[in-house]
């Protein structure tokens, strides 16, 4: 009886670790941000028209939320995109659908402003959601004031 145990379990172990491989292989696409298409051009764009490298754009709070990471590359450029009195947007590229920085009344927009001076850390700004319309995969624009980047793909 102890033969037959010490079998079964190593077929299954012998199993778990055959699919072990098939699985990272899998999974790999889903940990990290890979280096897309577009995503030079998008790059290229932000750091010409805000001064700003974008770190990554992900579907958080159940989807309801798009969080916006960034650092800023240079402080002349970024001076329009950092001014919180100047909104940003993000425009979903396939519905045209505008999404914006909620302002809640106790705590005020969803925007992380730098102080003057600090360049090398990241940054966060979050846009609603509404109605989930924005999935990983899309694309969507950053807009502030008359400048525009389209081509941000979301994780």
């Amino acid at each position: 009886m102890r033969a037959v145990r010490g079998g079964r379990s190593a077929i299954i172990g012998a199993a778990a670790l055959s699919l072990f491989p098939i699985l990272i292989v899998l999974t790999s696409g889903c940990a990290g941000r890979g280096g897309g298409p577009g995503e030079a051009g998008y790059q290229e764009m932000a750091q010409k028209e805000f001064g700003i490298s974008i770190v990554a754009l992900r579907v958080i709070a159940g989807g309801y939320l798009l969080d916006l990471r960034y650092r800023v590359v240079d402080k002349e450029r970024a001076k329009e995109f950092l001014d919180p009195k100047r909104p940003l947007t993000l425009i979903h590229q396939s519905s045209g659908k505008i999404l914006q920085v909620p302002n809640p009344p106790k705590i005020g927009p969803l925007r992380q402003i730098p102080p003057p001076g600090e360049m090398d850390k990241i940054y966060f700004c979050l846009f609603a959601n509404p109605g989930r319309l924005v999935k990983p995969g899309d694309l969507v624009g950053l807009k502030v004031g008359s400048k525009l980047v389209k081509g941000i793909p979301v994780e």
